[in-house]
């Protein structure tokens, strides 16, 4: 099985490190491959803007989710983006490690969330639930 870890806290010594590394060494030790997104050590840069994209489809009037849709179809994303993008597509299983700050995840969580999981790939038209962009 293929794994990824979505990892954000930014101290190596937190309890929230250690339940990655645990993890990531126990999946390992049961055969799977795993891989790690260390957010804060990615230095990954959670904030949506027109640099996720290498053209714009609309450059008068800019809609992130319209352009996420036409860069996905276009190959057009940012390499930060793709990158992760076929880390999620490679993976059996996704686990996003986290503290909770505001009762929420942490803003380069939520921003990894809102760049990597693009309009027309994972979401959007018919695709929710078990419609999905990455149903099965």
């Amino acid at each position: 099985m293929n794994i990824l870890i979505v990892h954000a806290h930014p101290e190596p010594q937190s309890f929230t490190t250690s339940l990655k590394t645990t993890a990531q060494q126990t999946f390992k030790k049961l055969g799977h491959r795993v891989e790690v997104s260390d957010l804060y050590a990615m230095q990954f840069n959670p904030v949506a803007f027109k640099e996720d994209f290498l053209e714009l489809n609309q450059p008068d009037y800019f809609n992130y989710a319209l352009e996420q849709r036409n860069a996905a179809k276009q190959n057009l994303l940012a390499p930060d983006i793709q990158g992760e993008i076929e880390k999620v597509k490679r993976a059996d299983l996704i686990i996003l490690n986290f503290p909770l700050y505001w009762t929420s995840v942490p803003a380069i969580l939520k921003g990894w969330i809102d760049r990597v999981f693009v309009s027309g790939l994972f979401y959007g038209g018919k695709r929710f639930y078990n419609h999905g962009g990455m149903a099965g």
